[in-house]
């Protein structure tokens, strides 16, 4: 066995010149290799013009695996110091750690689900990593000049019915304004809290208030993805270069950081113009999106056997709309697309065991 990490190279020694020494033994199939942090290895490899074969174990990933509450970005002293080794005997802690992981893997039963998917998995993302997305600059540009001058206009009228100017970003000048200067009334007579919640409920009686909730979706649009998308775009090649994140989140989905890809808006009209800046590459391409068909309920199906559930999906109808039927006493038919939404937010919530106080919320 080959141990190997990106962190063990003396200063007097550059990755170019270790990586040139080592490579007929990494691209050796008939030596397996242990390494920490797999796809952060096939990176710094990538950047020297150099590769890996036959990587059978990868530490980060199998501690994630057996024990998600483990401090995570953790580097091998972390688990060193885990599992009460010596700090300084790097090859050995990984050899030491890999023994007891793979153990421990096969004792939890995830011997399968770590060699048939997490493993192989790192080299898809890192993949993805490489290829990147490509994202409309210009489309771009002419969208965050749209919102700068929504975001204007908006502000010409919050002064107006102010009646002097300040800064609507501060939250204590806008409860001064509010609360103080035009004496408004909240439900909740104490509070001088400039929240959301509150402000929607003044919205409906006052015009400032709805005009400063729309004056912060759109300085949130700009700053968060007209502004911020167009920096991260990659010079050489037009694309954005994310980081796919396996062994970070508590229920074992992947995460994306650096930007975050996950979380572009989609509920709203302005969130999908958003969303419209992601495109292929050239004409001659397409994205297709494609997405298990409510996985999670069709598992909460097979494992209650429920028989309304079941014979949602073995009917072929859209369990979330049958949901909606039920919950809002409507037709399937007239269910609409925000019935829908709602009642999507119902059936995962009873999955992942919402409250009701949260539920109703929602």
């Amino acid at each position: 066995n080959l141990v190997f990490g990106v962190d063990l190279f003396s200063e007097h020694l550059t990755y170019d010149e270790v990586f040139k020494v080592l490579s007929p033994l990494l691209l050796d199939k008939r030596i397996n290799k242990v390494v920490f942090d797999y796809k952060l290895l096939l990176h710094k490899l990538n950047n020297y013009g150099y590769s890996i074969n036959q990587v059978n174990f990868d530490i980060m990933l199998a501690r994630y695996l057996v024990n998600q509450n483990a401090k995570i970005n953790a580097t091998i002293s972390d688990v060193a110091s885990e599992f009460m080794l010596d700090e300084t005997k790097y090859a050995s802690n990984v050899m030491i750690a890999y023994k007891i992981l793979l153990e421990k893997i096969k004792n939890l039963n995830l011997f399968d689900l770590y060699y048939d998917i997490e493993l192989p998995l790192v080299r898809v993302l890192y993949s993805m990593e490489i290829q990147g997305v490509k994202l409309d600059r210009k489309y771009l540009e002419e969208l965050d000049a749209k919102y700068e001058a929504q975001i204007n206009k908006l502000t010409d009228e919050i002064y107006t019915l102010a009646g002097k100017t300040f800064n609507i970003n501060s939250p204590k000048q806008v409860a001064e304004i509010l609360f103080d200067k035009l004496e408004l009334k909240s439900k909740k007579k104490k509070s001088r809290s400039t929240s959301a919640e509150i402000l929607e409920e003044l919205a409906e009686e006052y015009e400032i208030c709805e005009y400063i909730l729309e004056h912060r979706k759109f300085s949130k649009l700009k700053s968060t993805y007209t502004d911020a998308l167009p920096a991260l775009i990659n010079k050489r090649d037009g694309r954005i270069h994310t980081t796919y994140n396996q062994a970070l989140t508590l229920t074992g989905r992947l995460s994306s950081s650096n930007p975050n890809l996950q979380n572009i808006p989609i509920r709203s009209e302005e969130g999908n113009k958003i969303r419209a800046a992601f495109c292929a590459q050239n004409d001659e391409n397409i994205i297709l999106s494609a997405d298990y068909s409510q996985i999670e309920l069709r598992l909460l199906a097979h494992v209650s056997g429920d028989k309304n559930l079941t014979e949602a999906f073995t009917s072929g109808e859209d369990v979330h709309t049958i949901t909606a039927s039920k919950v809002f006493g409507v037709d399937v038919e007239n269910v609409t697309k925000d019935m829908r939404r709602k009642a999507k937010a119902v059936n995962f919530g009873i999955v992942y065991g919402q409250s009701k106080y949260g539920l109703a919320k929602n």
